[in-house]
């Protein structure tokens, strides 16, 4: 069973590195956001059960979503 995972980075060349990665592994990579909002609103409606997250985005940081998630 692979896992219902989301990641949020504001950094283009580190989401990229992280969706290749994802590929084989038992990881299923539901949503990738740029933004924290965009991730929550996402989180609100389907289940998520990992999340990886940039810790200094702009608006929102990581740390604070993963409380809010």
């Amino acid at each position: 069973m692979k896992i219902k995972t989301i990641l949020v980075d504001d950094e283009p060349w580190s989401m990229e590195e992280f969706v290749l990665g994802c590929k084989g592994e038992q990881i299923d990579l539901k949503g990738v956001f740029s933004n924290a909002e965009e991730a929550l609103s996402y989180a609100e409606s389907n289940i998520v059960e990992l999340a990886f997250l940039d810790v200094k985005m702009p608006d929102m940081d990581g740390i604070t979503l993963g409380r809010k998630l």
